[in-house]
């Protein structure tokens, strides 16, 4: 998991999101992106 390590991890109304490039991402959608990098 280290592409997650990579993701700045933070407290969201849904929940846990990650942010990455593309802005805010859900934990769902955050693993897809993460490997892609986009």
């Amino acid at each position: 998991m280290s592409a997650l390590n990579l993701l700045k991890p933070f407290a969201g109304a849904g929940g846990i999101t990650y942010k990455n490039r593309i802005g805010f991402a859900p934990l769902t959608r955050g693993r897809a992106d993460a490997k892609t990098g986009c």
